[in-house]
């Protein structure tokens, strides 16, 4: 029969008793620490996910709200001399505005076509499928002429109230657009993203992944060693056990004995 060789038993000595107390206490706190920096990991990407959201709702609002102050709703309304050449003046200035904020959207004023204004202040609450028409709109992604009016859009346009929404991953702010006579003729309309940049986002889940990594690995390392002096302590009673199994473990009167003897 050929012997086994060398190395093997060497790699073999190596590799940790699954059997062994300090294998099974490092191996049990080992995966409830994996599961817990796994949780910890994901609970932290999805508040930052929401404060991400919430930055960028309140961002959108405030952007929102600025415009539809200065904003001449005058112009929007066909009031005074020469509203057309007033309405490009303003589409230059809010193109201005949202180069200066560095916002990543689209920003646009909206009002309700003669023919749906009777029904939308009738039923303010029930969307209505291209009831509002775009008067200005600025930034990337330009959309069509006609717009859907949606249920969120009434504290803007009856209200006079600024609102926000955040929907499948996008973010939309409405403001009112006043003119000289206190009526709302127009909103703003602010839509942009509601997740921070992807760089942003990998980064900080990978930071979040190192900071739970390090927290495993000092449980892990912990245990480790409250494992390791479990053991040795475990050997010593094992090793006393057989000692008074065998007759050969010396009395505590003994032990007694000998030691007053030491000290005199």
């Amino acid at each position: 029969m050929l012997a086994r060789p060398a190395f093997v038993d060497r790699f073999l000595a190596r590799l940790p008793d699954p059997l062994a107390l300090r294998f099974r206490a490092t191996a049990a706190i080992g995966l409830v620490a994996g599961a817990f920096g796994l949780l910890l990991t994901l609970a932290v990407v999805h508040l930052d996910a929401r404060r991400c959201a919430e930055v960028a709702r309140e961002h959108a609002e405030t952007l929102a709200h600025t415009a539809g102050v200065w904003l001449d709703g005058d112009a929007h309304a066909g009031l005074g001399q020469d509203p057309d050449k007033r309405l490009s003046d303003a589409s230059a200035a809010l193109a201005k505005l949202l180069e200066q904020s560095d916002y990543p959207g689209l920003v646009r004023t909206l009002r309700p076509k003669a023919e749906a204004k009777t029904a939308l202040a009738a039923q303010p609450d029930a969307a209505r499928p291209s009831a509002l028409e775009v008067v200005i709109q600025t930034g990337t992604n330009q959309v069509r002429q006609d717009v859907d009016y949606r249920p969120e859009m009434a504290a803007a346009l009856f209200e006079g109230q600024s609102t926000s929404v955040v929907r499948a991953g996008l973010v939309a702010a409405y403001a009112p657009v006043p003119d000289s006579w206190g009526a709302t003729p127009a909103i703003v309309w602010v839509e942009g993203p509601a997740s921070a940049p992807l760089w942003r986002r990998f980064g900080f889940a990978l930071g979040a992944t190192l900071f739970a990594g390090l927290l495993v690995s000092f449980a892990v390392w912990q245990t480790r060693q409250a494992a390791e002096r479990l053991a040795r302590h475990v050997n010593t009673l094992d090793s006393l056990v057989c000692q008074l199994a065998a007759g050969s473990l010396q009395s505590p009167i003994e032990l007694a004995r000998r030691e007053r003897e030491r000290l005199s």
